[in-house]
């Protein structure tokens, strides 16, 4: 109680770019838009597009795609990927269970 989660996300730069000057920006919980995915699958978009809806994060160079997804106990998702994307999760709560689709970029993810 009282304390606050937060997670700093960096973005690996193609080489031509590495000496950028850095960029920061924060945002609020108001200003992270919102979606219902899938049946009991919320999400916030914090980079990247779901179901239509932008996240306020932009990195035109890698266009990355950042999400906070929460799942209801039984819920699936199906989350399509950008060519060339690599892609990781990090479960800061809870248990999931994935599989990946290699053919078609995807991940599929169970709470």
């Amino acid at each position: 109680e009282g304390r606050m989660r937060g997670f700093q996300l960096w973005i690996n730069l193609p080489s031509r770019l590495k000496m950028s000057e850095p960029r920061y920006q924060e945002y609020g919980p108001e200003q992270i838009p919102r979606v219902e995915a899938a049946a009991g699958v919320q999400v916030k978009v914090i980079a990247g597009e779901v179901a239509g809806v932008r996240g306020p994060i932009e990195q035109p160079a890698t266009a990355p795609v950042y999400l906070d997804l929460h799942l209801a106990e039984g819920a699936h998702v199906v989350q399509p990927l950008p060519y060339g994307h690599n892609a990781f999760i990090y479960v800061y709560e809870g248990e999931l269970a994935v599989e990946s689709d290699m053919v078609n970029s995807a991940l599929a993810a169970r709470q």
